[in-house]
């Protein structure tokens, strides 16, 4: 059957005539229909119904097809580390962002939900199953379960790891926080042994050469005493009860360095003091002049101080890379650190002030523990300064209002960052003294103000 547009389908059922209908012994009917010719001049086009009904089941294949492979997606995409480190209570948990529902992994009968962790676009494709000490050194078989949502069924999948023991090393040590590190089961027999040599003693001196002890199942040593320089360090565990692998690597420990893990916007210079030090100091930090990210720049360091300038930062956190170039032992040592550059907003409320009597601002939006206690707010009128306020602990700065009465645009500056406001200074009349007696039922005062 030919039908020339798809839209008049609906118009040719409707003139649909019945030609006949005949009985047959009372108990079968038969509808028999015939069709009028429709004039189709401004039809788009032919169309075939059978073409049509295999079209429709092609599209209907096609999204049963997609929603199996998103399914599918999910699945394949949950997986566990292969290698957990004994000790440290969390297994590592992989999976779809597609996968917003809760994911659980379940061993040796119990279950762990997976704590998702977000990036800064609110996006997750893995987690931390929390097992504390439940698992003990050896292979295990899991099963990683997402939980469903609204269009994806519940879902599971065989997975396997292996909980090992290992010896723990940062490369790079700095404010004296790190260590060697092992963490093995209660009864374990044997010692930690460890060996620190610096890298340019060629007659293979060792620094350290010592067999830690375990404690509860724990051995440590603390790199922070070894002095500022380069290492190798060689550490392995001494006992046939378990067996763990060696660790060889070289070892950074880094001068003492501080730097504040917030700032200000529009602070001109950070101050980096390392007692003693001298050299050069590189560092990169993202640049609002610039029109890339980061750029390295360089200050020398003097009687062991260098600053470094983040006056043109946007407000925001960043990861600083410093390296530091030492005029005495010829090395560089790097760090890394995380700092929020916060931007101070300033805000005053009193706009109507007495003559004589104080205007206050108040800095807000930063922390308060990175107030600088009697840093500078500058006060304007007509870009002419008429005076400075100092900060106080809770971010207010203050001056006092000698103007003539009348209404006055007066900005406040901090840190590059101002706020203007108009402020009407009100007259003042201070009745000095007044002698009124007892019997007196009723007083009256008048006051005239002379205009210059």
């Amino acid at each position: 059957m030919k039908v020339k547009h798809l839209m008049l389908l609906s118009l040719i059922l409707l003139i649909l005539s019945v030609s006949a209908v005949s009985a047959d012994d009372g108990q079968n009917q038969t509808l028999k229909t015939s069709f009028e010719e429709i004039d189709d001049s401004n039809s788009l086009g032919n169309f075939d119904c059978d073409e049509l009904e295999q079209s429709s089941n092609q599209e209907s294949l096609k999204k049963s097809s997609d929603e199996v492979l998103g399914d599918a997606d999910i699945i394949n995409y949950m997986d566990v580390e292969q290698s957990v480190i004994y000790g440290s209570g969390e297994i590592f948990v992989s999976y779809s962002s597609d996968a917003i529902g809760d994911v659980v992994l379940a061993v040796n009968g119990k279950e762990y939900k997976v704590d998702k962790i977000y990036d800064d676009w609110g996006i997750s494709n893995s987690g931390v199953a929390k097992i504390n000490n439940d698992l003990g050194i050896g292979n295990y078989s899991g099963i990683l379960k997402y939980m469903g949502d609204k269009t994806t069924p519940q879902l599971s999948k065989n997975c396997s790891f292996e909980i090992v023991p290992k010896i723990l090393a940062p490369d790079t040590v700095y404010n004296k926080n790190g260590e060697v590190y092992l963490k093995l089961p209660e009864n374990a027999t044997g010692v930690l042994s460890i060996q620190i040599g610096k890298i340019a003693d060629d007659k293979g001196n060792w620094t350290v050469n010592q067999n830690i002890s375990f404690n509860k199942g724990v051995a440590s040593y603390s790199l922070g005493n070894i002095g500022v320089g380069k290492y190798k360090l060689k550490a392995n565990y001494c006992g046939s009860d378990y067996i763990v692998e060696e660790l060889s690597n070289n070892l950074s420990v880094n001068p003492d360095i501080y730097l504040p893990s917030k700032i200000v916007q529009g602070d001109n210079n950070v101050l980096i003091n390392i007692p003693g030090f001298s050299g050069t100091i590189e560092y990169i930090a993202p640049s609002a002049v610039l029109s890339y990210d980061e750029y390295i720049w360089e200050s020398p360091m003097i009687n062991g101080t260098a600053s470094i300038s983040l006056k043109d930062v946007f407000a925001g956190k960043y990861n600083l890379w410093l390296c530091l170039h030492s005029n005495f032992d010829k090395q560089s040592y790097e760090y890394d650190f995380d700092i929020y550059v916060q931007e101070p907003v300033l805000k005053a409320s009193n706009v109507n002030v007495w003559y004589g009597s104080y205007y206050k601002v108040q800095i807000t939006g930063i922390d308060k523990d990175i107030i600088k206690v009697g840093d500078k707010v500058t006060f304007k009128i007509a870009n002419k300064v008429i005076g400075t306020g100092k900060l106080d602990k809770n971010g207010y700065a203050s001056i006092r209002i000698n103007q003539k009465p009348g209404l006055y645009k007066i900005t406040a500056v901090y840190n590059g960052h101002s706020l203007s406001k108009k402020v009407n200074v009100k007259h003042l009349v201070t009745l000095k003294k007044v002698n009124v007696k007892k019997s007196a039922k009723k007083l009256v005062l008048q006051a005239s103000v002379k205009m210059n």
